[in-house]
């Protein structure tokens, strides 16, 4: 006859270990194949632990030009002038509701992190300019990887038209040379 089970108050569901946010947000980063995955997930990871309503990325060109994988939240972004500023500098920057963290990799700003807050929500404080600093001090080896390791980062180049990719794409199927001529590549 099988007995009952006993003691079952005893047997206590092991708890799961604390998982470090930054930890976890590295950890998603890391899972991102390209940087476009990469910069989405920042930006949303970003703001959600710092608490930001806003969260844009500046790449930094091999002019020192920043660019952007979109153009969303370019009106609300620092002039062009003061974010390359910053990046030379390498030092983030914090003024009311706004918070600027260089991501740095080889030394060099390859990145910047733009967060900003709602007006109606209190400034950013320096608990959060120390979270921003270990998110981009976390990122930085992986963003740096994304953008092409030791290359400085370029903007993307334009995508080709609509009627010139199915050109191409039908002058491969058929064998035919592509007759493109040189206005429309």
């Amino acid at each position: 006859m099988a007995r009952p089970l006993q003691n079952l108050g005893a047997m206590q569901p092991r708890s799961a270990p604390e998982v470090d946010p930054i930890d976890d947000l590295v950890r998603r980063l890391d899972h991102q194949a390209e940087l476009t995955g990469v910069d989405r997930v920042l930006r949303a990871g970003a703001a959600e632990l710092i608490g930001a309503t806003v969260a844009l990325t500046r790449y930094i060109g091999p002019d020192g030009r920043p660019w952007s994988l979109d153009d969303r939240g370019a009106e609300l972004a620092p002039p062009a002038e003061a974010i390359e500023a910053l990046a030379r500098a390498g030092r983030g920057a914090m003024v009311g509701h706004l918070l600027v963290q260089p991501i740095v990799a080889a030394g060099t700003a390859i990145a910047l992190l733009v967060l900003m807050r709602d007006r109606r929500r209190p400034p950013f404080d320096a608990a959060d300019a120390r979270t921003a600093a270990a998110i981009a001090g976390a990122s930085a080896d992986l963003v740096h990887h994304r953008l092409g390791g030791g290359r400085r980062a370029e903007p993307p180049p334009p995508a080709p038209t609509a009627r010139s990719w199915i050109r191409r794409l039908s002058s491969r199927l058929t064998g035919a040379p592509d007759t493109l001529d040189r206005r429309e590549r």
